[in-house]
């Protein structure tokens, strides 16, 4: 077998708390990452990516959106290459849009669930990383949202919030026909 670099990434299993916010549009992050990273010049979405890059057993994202083909590309590593099990929820109808990566992320194998109501949507930005670390804000997942819009994505490791948004997903993934 043909083994693979492991990218930078955050220890998620910490005993420290993680509690870090990121604000869009994109710029060079000022406060601590992660509570044992060292000095770090990285922007915004980096920090974003950095995190993706440190799950090594499971990935559960539930957003509206996916475009960003660098965020997108981080999942299909995380998939294809470090063997973590990735689950998406995402809505149906924004599945559709132009640039929208849910067809090709679901063409690789990452299993997929969508709503499937034409009047309402599935909402919902937040991923939980290797169940014990939650991203969740109102950034979509998109490059828009990075580089121009005001977004937040939260990062905690809060044992409660990790839990209540496991839940959740677990919920959507099973009422969408998640196996």
């Amino acid at each position: 077998p043909v083994q693979v670099a492991l990218p930078e990434s955050y220890d998620l299993s910490t005993g420290k708390p993680i509690r870090k916010c990121l604000f869009f549009p994109d710029r060079v992050e000022s406060t601590p990452n992660h509570p044992e990273a060292g000095k770090e010049t990285l922007k915004t979405i980096e920090v974003f990516l950095k995190y993706l890059d440190s799950t090594r057993v499971s990935l559960d994202i539930c957003v509206f959106a996916i475009t960003d083909d660098r965020i997108t590309r981080r999942i299909l590593d995380a998939h294809q290459h470090r063997g973590v099990r990735v689950r998406i929820v995402t809505d149906d109808e924004q599945s559709k849009s132009q640039g929208a990566d849910v067809v090709e992320l679901r063409a690789a194998g990452v299993p997929v669930v969508m709503d499937r109501s034409a009047s309402d949507h599935m909402h919902h930005k937040f991923a939980v990383l290797d169940g014990k670390v939650l991203m969740n804000g109102s950034f979509n997942w998109t490059k828009h949202a990075s580089e121009a819009n005001c977004e937040n994505v939260m990062i905690t490791n809060d044992r409660h919030f990790v839990e209540e948004f496991s839940g959740c997903f677990n919920q959507l993934w099973k009422q969408f026909g998640g196996a």
